[in-house]
């Protein structure tokens, strides 16, 4: 009968169970971790510092434009000493 043969495993079954992992990456590696409240100050940090950087050059090409707006003298009489 087919059922009564040698209790040798089968080539299937042999095949089923947990595949070795130890080589595998885990997903879980390259997916950043929750940032510190240290690293968010730093960015909080450095936002701010962007943002006045911008607005000190925003006010300064402001002056130039109303300066050079303001300015009458026509460019053939203007040198680079004035």
């Amino acid at each position: 009968m087919p059922f009564d043969e040698e209790d040798k495993p089968s080539v299937q079954s042999q095949k089923i169970g947990i595949k070795k992992v130890s080589s595998q990456k885990s997903i879980f590696e390259t997916m950043s971790k929750n940032p510190t409240q240290e690293d968010l100050d730093k960015k909080v940090q450095q936002v701010q510092e962007r943002d006045s950087s911008y607005k000190a050059r925003a006010s300064d090409l402001a002056l130039q434009f109303n300066k050079a707006m303001l300015d009458k003298t026509l460019p053939q009489n203007k040198n680079v000493l004035k």
